[in-house]
């Protein structure tokens, strides 16, 4: 089995952007013969790397830790929803298995959606 591993960042806090980005590597893991292809943690939309480097950033008191968590939870993925849609029709269209880490959004609508 050929494996690709996607060492790309995402675009940062953008949903939409890494999405975009996330679809390219797929693409381009299939044209190289990968049967899979593997993204980092979180990937989507990004690791909240604030937590690493900012001093009280686990304090949930901090107005710029609420401010950075609003931005993360907003550009972070239903299950299911359209994001993960746009993913399984583009490992679907390339037949190739895709792995990649999410931030998953609490309170989302569930919706019915009929099966690939």
């Amino acid at each position: 089995m050929r494996v690709a591993i996607a060492q790309a960042a995402p675009v940062y806090m953008d949903l939409a952007g890494s999405l975009e980005e996330a679809v390219q590597w797929i693409c381009q893991a299939a044209k190289q013969d990968a049967q899979l292809v593997v993204f980092g943690e979180t990937w989507l939309p990004g690791y909240p790397a604030w937590l690493d480097v900012c001093p009280d950033a686990a304090f949930w008191g901090n107005t710029a830790t609420k401010d950075a968590f609003a931005t993360l939870r907003a550009n972070s993925i239903c299950i299911p929803g359209e994001e993960l849609d746009v993913l399984r029709m583009a490992a679907k269209e390339h037949a190739i298995t895709v792995v990649i880490g999410v931030q998953r959004a609490g309170g989302c609508r569930s919706r019915k959606r009929d099966p690939l």
